[in-house]
């Protein structure tokens, strides 16, 4: 039994941003702004991003899983 599990698959969020951001790309870290402060506090992982271009908008959707790195650069998504 592990008694300190850490973050699993389960600590996933997904996030579309109603305007799209070309800068975003998958393997980047990226700090939430302006959220519940629990999903604020972790640094995620970009596992999957994917932007879409329709006639009336450009979007980016954003698949995430929690990740901590000190080395990590962050993107904020305010």
């Amino acid at each position: 039994m592990n008694e300190n599990p850490g973050p699993g698959p389960e600590s996933a969020f997904s996030y579309i941003l109603a305007q799209g951001r070309p800068d975003l790309i998958p393997e980047l870290t990226y700090i939430l702004t302006g959220i519940k402060g629990e999903i604020a506090a972790i640094t995620w992982l970009g596992a999957h991003v994917a932007h879409s271009f329709t006639a009336d908008a450009y979007t980016t959707s954003l698949e995430l899983e929690c990740f901590q790195s000190i080395s990590s650069v962050c993107l904020p998504l305010a």
